[in-house]
């Protein structure tokens, strides 16, 4: 029996075909991948499918769910209620932003979970039922925080487990190991397999898988294939140690959350480190170990954040410590050390075109944005284009363009290849040498990918 059957779906914007007549079906049991090169409508098509594709674009063609015609160009026809999150599940790439940032995960599995008619008794023991189940050690720890306060990988296994609560018959998962690590990956991998071989009193269950990650192939029966049209050493740095070539040294950095009722929670402890002019450190370790933690400390970027230590930058003249900085000061020598979010969405002003938010980080020693484009692989015609018109990659690639063109000292980078496939993965490695290399830029890569920064890095630090 076919959970999903999908015939000629065209999507199109002012009369420019996106996707053109499109045509698959899946099958009950089985795992169906959607793969191909960055811009190719992957995350288009399959939105497409739940009535989510932007309201700009016109979309056509019949979509049948277990026999059930799916109104595809009426996103607020009733039939909706009952299917979409309920009996089709959407994981999308960016886990956070499906996420109420003013709620506690616990309060966010509530609001599920009374959609259950479950009895409120019953709904701690689901929730850590379904955390435990996505693989997060120790899920009761997790109840009581926000969104803001997971890593990128937590926030994903979260997004899972959401998902798993109403049991749908068909789960679409937007890139699920992106945010992981290697030893996540295969887990997380499995336990959709796994949901696809089991059943519920409708139909067998199927699962849509959305990667550029060559590993899916392990869990998939089909590929469809869109194309375009605590203590951490490195060095041992003090201030006297900054030399003409050292433009980052950290040393003994404890970081630690703010918290209402029980004051600061310890992240890191006694972390040292050190990077020198054109050179290229990789970061790496478990998720929720702290790494985006570490780089939202040393650029000063989360109030919640506290910080004590010392983190010293130089632009190769000047030395500031930028614990010691506050406002203006701050937001001017905040320039020299950037950092470019793992949500490359959320870095994006929605209401700005791309031209505009690339403007914003330009000054008059920044490289022409044309040519910057033209380095990144970019087509001109983005430049007046919004976010939300863009794919994952793309919006990676002008994430990285703005960060570029403020012509920053250091840059850290948070997983910059986790929404590429793997040819624009090799070009984006290729294009930060070339960058380090002919600009002096330091670098440090904060990445799950153990290949990608043994390709790239000079060395690399593992956090435990």
């Amino acid at each position: 029996m076919d959970v999903l059957s999908v015939q000629n779906l065209t999507i199109t914007h002012a009369q420019i075909p996106i996707i053109d007549s499109l045509s698959f079906s899946l099958t009950q049991g089985k795992v169906l991948g959607v793969m191909g090169s960055s811009g190719a409508g992957k995350t288009l098509a399959m939105t497409a499918l739940i009535a989510l594709a932007d309201k700009r674009l016109d979309v056509s063609g019949d979509v049948l769910f277990c026999g059930q015609n799916l109104p595809i160009n009426n996103p607020n026809d009733k039939q909706w209620q009952m299917i979409r999150g309920k009996k089709i599940a959407y994981i999308f790439q960016d886990p956070k932003h499906t996420l109420n940032p003013t709620h506690t995960i616990k309060r966010i599995f509530g609001n599920v979970l009374r959609q259950l008619n479950l009895p409120k008794s019953h709904h701690k023991a689901m929730m850590l039922k379904l955390l435990a189940k996505t693989g997060l050690a120790d899920p009761n720890r997790f109840l009581s925080r926000y969104p803001h306060q997971l890593s990128g990988g937590e926030a994903q296994r979260v997004a899972i487990a959401l998902a798993f609560a109403f049991n749908p018959v068909l789960i679409i998962a937007d890139e699920p190991t992106s945010s992981l690590g290697d030893e996540h990956k295969k887990d997380v991998l499995g336990l959709l397999r796994a949901f696809a071989s089991s059943s519920n009193d409708e139909c067998i269950h199927a699962v849509i898988l959305i990667s550029h990650d060559e590993n899916i192939k392990m869990v998939c029966d089909d590929i469809l294939y869109l194309q375009n049209h605590d203590e951490i050493n490195y060095g041992t740095p003090t201030p006297n140690d900054m030399t003409a070539d050292v433009v980052l040294s950290v040393k003994n950095l404890c970081v630690s959350y703010r918290q209402t009722w029980f004051g600061k929670v310890p992240v890191l402890q006694n972390i040292n480190l050190q990077i020198r002019h054109a050179q290229i450190i990789g970061l790496t370790g478990v998720s929720g170990v702290g790494k985006t933690s570490l780089a939202k400390a040393i650029t000063r970027l989360d109030d919640s954040l506290t910080a004590t230590g010392e983190v010293w930058v130089s632009d190769g003249v000047h030395i500031w410590d930028m614990l010691a900085l506050t406002g203006r000061q701050l937001r001017h020598h905040r320039k020299k050390i950037m950092l470019m979010n793992q949500d490359v969405s959320g870095s994006l002003n929605p209401d700005l075109t791309i031209k505009q938010s690339l403007l914003e980080a330009t000054h008059k020693h920044s490289p022409p944005i044309d040519e910057m484009l033209g380095v990144l692989g970019l087509d001109k015609m983005v430049l007046g284009r919004y976010p939300d018109e863009l794919s994952g990659g793309q919006k990676a690639r002008i994430c990285l363009a703005r960060v570029l063109l403020a012509t920053p000292s250091v840059i850290i980078l948070d997983e910059p290849t986790a929404m590429l496939d793997t040819l624009n993965t090799m070009k984006i490695l290729s294009l930060l040498r070339d960058i380090s290399t002919q600009f002096g830029v330091a670098m440090l890569i904060i990445s799950h990918d153990k290949a990608v920064l043994r390709a790239v890095c000079h060395d690399v630090i593992y956090l435990k």
